[in-house]
C-alpha cells in the first residue's frame, strides 16, 4: 500500500502502467492568451497568460502597463518585420515588445495572429478590453490567479515578482536529458536530470547567466528537486490543476471546515474550505495493481518523516523507503504524503498512496488537523478529529 523506488527491469516491459500523457485541456488551456470580460461581474477585465496560463487583473491603464512591461516578450525588429504577416502559432495570445523600436508593444490575436498596436498604457488598455471575449464567473473562477508584485528598495529601484494562488505554476519538460541546477547560471552545479515524462511546479522567476537563448531560470518544486532551477527555455505551461466546480462535500464536513478532496481520473488534490477551494495541485495515485482506495476517511496519524516499505503479494515488487516527508495517513497504510523518487505528478505512478511534490505536501501538512506538534509523530484526539480525505 506504499510508495516504490526500485523497479524490476522485466515489469517495466512488460506492464503497460504508465501514463506521461500531458494532464487533459481545461479552461485555462482552452482560452489561453485571451483578454477575458467577466459577464458576471462589473465587465471586469483579466489576461490569461499564455506562459503560465493563470489570469492577471485589467482594472485600470496602470495594470496595463505592467502586464506590458512585465509579461510581454521582447523581439528584434528585424524578427518582428520578417514574421509579422505569419507570426508562429506559439506566439499567439502573447504581447511582443520591440524593445529597438521605441518600445512598442503589440498584442496578438489568439484568434488569428493579427499583431494589434497597443500604443501608449491609456489606449493600450482600451484595446485590450476590446479585443475580450466574455466569461461568467463560475467559469472564469476555474482559472488560478496571479499577480505582479512591485517592491521598492535602497539596491534595486523596482523589483518584480510574480503571485500564483496556488503557489506556483505546472510545467512539462519539452526535450530529454534536462539539467537540473544548483543556482540559475550554468556553470552551477548540476543536481540532476529531468526528461518529457516529467512535471515541475514553477514556485519563482529569476534572472541568471544567458543560457539555451534564454536568462530567465525558473526556481522549481517537485519530488527529486525542490528548490533547484532549470532554464526557463526547457519548461512549458501545462492545463492548470482545475478544483471540483461542484465538489461533492461530504455529510460529516461543517461551515468553515477544512477538508481534501482526491479526484483520481482527473490526478487532482485540491483543500477546501466547506464549500471554497483554496488549494489545488497534481498528484499521482495508485497503479491498477495497488490503486487508491476510494471512499471517506479521517487522518489519524500525521508524520513529518518517516519509512515506508512493502513487496508481494500487494505489489509486484519491494520497497524500502527511508524519510518519506510530511506524511498524513488516512486509511490502514493508505497517505497523501511528499515524494523524492520521482516527478511524474498527474499520472498514475504509486503503490496505492497518493504523492504530492515535497512544497505542496509540506503546505497541506501545515493546513490540516490534527495541528502540528513539535514532535515528528501528531495524533487526533476528541477534541481535535483529523481532516477528512475523500478520494473518488
Amino acid at each position: 500500500m506504499r510508495k516504490s523506488i526500485l523497479m524490476v527491469v522485466f515489469l517495466l516491459i512488460l506492464s503497460p502502467i504508465f501514463s506521461f500523457a500531458t494532464p487533459e485541456e481545461n479552461i485555462s488551456s482552452r482560452l489561453s492568451g485571451r483578454i477575458l470580460l467577466d459577464t458576471s461581474n462589473n465587465g471586469e477585465a483579466w489576461y490569461l497568460n499564455p506562459k503560465d496560463l493563470h489570469r492577471y487583473y485589467l482594472g485600470r491603464p496602470r495594470d496595463a502597463i505592467n502586464i506590458m512591461k512585465n509579461l510581454s516578450l521582447g523581439v528584434s525588429n528585424e524578427f518582428f518585420d520578417s514574421m509579422s504577416e505569419n507570426l508562429p502559432k506559439k506566439l499567439w495570445g502573447k504581447i511582443l515588445i520591440k524593445p529597438h523600436d521605441l518600445g512598442k508593444a503589440f498584442y496578438i490575436n489568439p484568434s488569428n495572429g493579427e499583431a494589434i498596436y497597443l500604443g501608449d498604457p491609456k489606449t493600450a488598455f482600451f484595446v485590450m478590453r476590446n479585443y475580450s471575449q466574455g466569461i461568467n464567473s463560475n467559469d472564469l473562477e476555474q482559472i488560478p490567479v496571479a499577480e505582479i508584485n512591485t517592491e521598492n528598495n535602497e539596491k534595486i529601484k523596482t523589483a518584480t515578482s510574480n503571485k500564483w494562488q496556488y503557489l506556483g505554476w505546472w510545467g512539462k519538460i519539452n526535450t530529454t536529458d534536462v539539467p537540473v541546477h544548483e543556482s540559475p547560471t550554468a556553470s552551477s552545479s548540476i543536481l540532476g536530470y529531468l526528461n518529457t515524462i516529467n512535471r515541475i511546479k514553477v514556485l519563482e522567476e529569476k534572472s541568471g547567466t544567458l543560457f539555451n537563448g534564454s536568462n530567465l531560470w525558473y526556481m522549481i518544486d517537485g519530488g527529486q528537486y525542490p528548490g533547484a532551477f532549470i532554464n526557463s527555455s526547457y519548461v512549458e505551461a501545462i492545463p492548470q490543476p482545475t478544483p471540483e466546480s461542484n465538489p461533492e462535500i461530504p455529510k460529516e464536513i461543517k461551515e468553515g471546515e477544512f477538508w481534501v478532496d482526491v479526484n483520481i481520473e482527473k490526478q487532482v488534490l485540491t483543500l477546501f474550505k466547506f464549500n471554497e477551494p483554496v488549494f489545488a495541485t497534481y498528484v499521482s495515485t495508485g497503479r491498477a495493481w495497488s490503486p487508491t482506495v476510494r471512499g471517506t476517511y479521517r487522518i489519524w496519524v500525521k508524520l513529518k518523516k518517516g519509512g515506508m516499505s512493502g513487496g508481494p503479494p500487494l505489489v509486484p515488487y519491494t520497497y524500502n523507503l527511508v524519510d518519506v516527508p510530511w506524511i498524513m495517513y488516512y486509511k490502514g497504510s493508505f497517505a497523501i504524503h511528499g515524494t523524492y523518487w520521482h516527478d511524474e505528478f498527474g499520472t498514475v505512478r504509486s503503490a496505492g498512496c497518493t504523492n504530492l511534490t515535497q512544497g505542496d505536501a509540506e503546505h497541506i501538512f501545515s493546513e490540516v488537523l490534527p495541528l502540528t506538534s513539535t514532535k515528528n509523530e501528531t495524533r487526533p484526539s476528541e477534541n481535535s478529529l483529523g481532516t477528512i480525505v475523500y478520494n473518488h
